[in-house]
């Protein structure tokens, strides 16, 4: 595997014992800033927009044309000099037109004055996404999706030809890209093999980045498309899992002491690491399924200044679609649905869903089993104008659908009287009554086994 190049015999960026694997080297001059005139850079930090994905088969598209006009006008209003995009541009390896065309009117509609870095994901294809790097670095776009130390470290110059930006950019690393796999691994000899790879990879970033700067005081910052030990995950949040166990889940204490911020990508819930404000995931910009339908998104914007301490400002996404669920009996969800529509009347000026209708994912808990369920909820959508039923789940049906199967495998097993005491539960028969009945029950059960010996 290629690395980065190394300082000079002397030089203080060179690696020493000082400086094993995972070690942090210590920023020099960290009190300073940069070079030029300006007293701070601004950055833009969002990630895992995963262009082309659908729910439940239905596409999205208009929702994130929406959200890339919108963030195409943060940019310009709040004069964002950098935009990091921290991994999963795509939601496939094999993105369709759709979502390319979105991607790269996106990129042209950027000013020319705002510095732009891309890393890949792992839901990207480093192939795809990186075919283009060449072409868009001529409009200060860079896209780095190599694990390679050269390509990962980038200085950003203002139009004066000044450095104002360092930045550490590293795609999602597969295990194959940082080492060389030993025959007969176990699975915790793997993982160990790999937590040390990606930690000797962030080092020499770390390495090359404090060479490049050159001792000019220049502000750093760091990219990364990972799952880190401890970091939140929801249910129905798309976050694809990376492997089996711990592998892939990182330390963050791999992260470079000398960037002034980290931005994550991977996970979908915005959060900082280890309680750190400058090492942060942003989370996606919509919500992937029905399990965030509740949870804001957002975009971060950090602000580099002369005290060394970066200002970030989470800035809320706007909602482009509403995603509802609703949970309980008939009578629950028909109520659900009528206020949907309702309050989906009241709201109408909202521009950002002017249009498309909530979706809602139905999750039937009644008591009741209903064979004909999607039948009663296609009646009473067939009224609603604003409100979309996409998926229903029914829960009761699948729980008596699994008791039967597990009544079919245990039936052998069972005494008749136990047979008989779980008929008796399953048709609510009141606990004063069981026990005559039981009694009843083992007089019957008797006799026929004494007339059988007759």
């Amino acid at each position: 595997m290629r690395r980065g190049r190394k300082g000079e015999p002397g030089d203080s960026t060179s690696p020493s014992p000082e400086h094993p694997a995972g070690q942090r080297i210590q920023a020099h001059n960290r009190n300073q800033y940069m070079d030029g005139t300006t007293d701070r850079i601004r950055i833009l930090h969002t990630s895992d927009w995963h262009l082309g994905r659908q729910l439940y088969g239905r596409r999205r598209t208009g929702e994130f044309e929406a959200f890339l006009a919108w963030l195409l006008n943060l940019i310009e209003q709040e004069r964002i000099q950098a935009l990091l995009i921290s991994g999963d541009i795509f939601d496939t390896t094999t993105p369709g037109s759709t979502a390319q065309r979105m991607y790269y009117d996106f990129l042209g509609k950027l000013p020319k004055s705002c510095h732009t870095v891309i890393i890949s994901g792992n839901h990207d294809s480093p192939t795809l996404l990186g075919a283009s790097s060449s072409l868009l670095r001529h409009f200060n776009i860079h896209v780095v999706t190599d694990a390679i130390v050269d390509n990962e470290t980038l200085i950003l110059s203002d139009a004066t030809g000044k450095p104002e930006l360092g930045v550490i950019a590293v795609p999602f690393l597969h295990d194959r890209d940082i080492r060389i796999s030993q025959e007969n691994e176990s699975l915790a000899d793997k993982d160990h093999a790999y937590q040390e790879a990606v930690a000797q990879h962030f080092l020499e970033a770390e390495r090359q980045i404090i060479h490049l700067t050159g001792g000019r005081k220049v502000p750093v910052v760091c990219m990364a498309h990972l799952f880190t030990m401890g970091a939140i995950t929801v249910e129905g949040d798309g976050v694809r899992d990376l492997s089996v166990g711990s592998l892939s889940h990182v330390q963050s204490s791999i992260f470079p002491s000398v960037a002034d911020y980290t931005a994550l990508g991977h996970l979908h819930v915005p959060q900082t690491v280890g309680g750190q404000e400058s090492i942060r995931y942003c989370g996606s910009p919509i919500p992937m399924g029905f399990g965030e339908a509740n949870r804001r998104k957002q975009v971060c914007i950090v602000d580099l200044s002369r005290d060394d301490v970066p200002t970030v400002k989470s800035v809320p996404v706007p909602i482009f679609r509403k995603l509802v669920q609703l949970k309980g009996d008939l009578k629950h969800i028909q109520d659900g649905l009528s206020k949907l529509e309702a309050d989906s009347h009241k709201s109408e000026s909202d521009t950002y869903v002017q249009g498309r209708p909530t979706w809602v994912e139905i999750n039937y808990d009644g008591e009741e089993i209903l064979e004909d369920l999607q039948q009663r909820v296609d009646q009473m959508t067939r009224p609603l104008t604003s409100v979309e039923v996409v998926a229903i789940r029914n829960h009761r049906k699948a729980q008596a659908i699994l008791r039967q199967q597990e009544d079919a495998r245990t039936l052998e097993s069972l005494t008749p009287q136990e047979v008989f005491a779980r008929c008796m539960e399953e048709n609510g028969i009141i606990l004063s009554q069981r026990k005559e009945l039981s009694a009843a029950f083992d007089e019957i059960y008797h006799s026929i086994l004494t007339a059988d010996e007759e």
